[in-house]
């Protein structure tokens, strides 16, 4: 079985230099890390957690955290798309939903095992209704495989309120804080 995925895979001399390629359930997977060693160990987290869930492991959290633009999302979606029943949530559209009073999207996070947090914001709101409800949130996904991508470094989530912030690194959750430029800026 070893012998007939190598075969599947890309020649190194046709693989570009700065490209990592991994098979993963009979799908390639490539990301060129375009020799930045940081967006090469986010890539490593994510195929952690990946293979973590695949193997059964203990569930974990995953928080991509750094500026727009550095790769979190694409990472996060792709994995994403390698699992199946996987929840994925806009997290400004939810705290939307949330201000308006509609909890259905928070509450179908409860029916998941994977879920997948795009975006996640947390302000510091006057009522602290909403780093509130984002706590409840945060604490009903405890034991559960989630992977998170966010702007903010785990110090500014703290700032506006501790317990994010602890949900996100409890345990063997991990955050991965990328400092990198945008590929965009490339």
């Amino acid at each position: 079985m070893q012998k007939a995925q190598q075969m599947h895979k890309k020649p190194e001399s046709l693989r570009a230099p700065n490209e990592v390629e991994i098979e993963w359930c009979n799908d390639r997977w490539q990301f060129d890390c375009l020799a930045d060693l940081a967006l090469k160990a986010m890539y490593f987290e994510v195929l952690t957690w990946l293979r973590e869930i695949k193997a059964g492991k203990p569930k974990r959290w995953l928080t991509l955290a750094g500026r727009s633009g550095v790769g979190k999302t694409h990472l996060a979606n792709h994995a994403c798309k390698m699992l199946s029943d996987v929840f994925l949530c806009y997290w400004p559209s939810l705290g939307n939903n949330l201000r308006s009073g509609n909890y259905g999207a928070a509450e179908a996070l409860k029916d998941y095992q994977i879920i997948r947090i795009d975006d996640f914001t947390v302000e510091d709101d006057k009522s602290g209704f909403l780093a509130m409800k984002s706590a409840e949130i945060f604490n009903g996904l405890l034991g559960k495989s989630v992977i998170i991508t966010t702007n903010q470094s785990l110090s500014q989530i703290a700032k506006v309120d501790e317990r994010l912030a602890d949900r996100m690194i409890r345990g063997a959750n991990r955050v991965y804080e990328i400092e990198t430029t945008s590929w965009s800026l490339r």
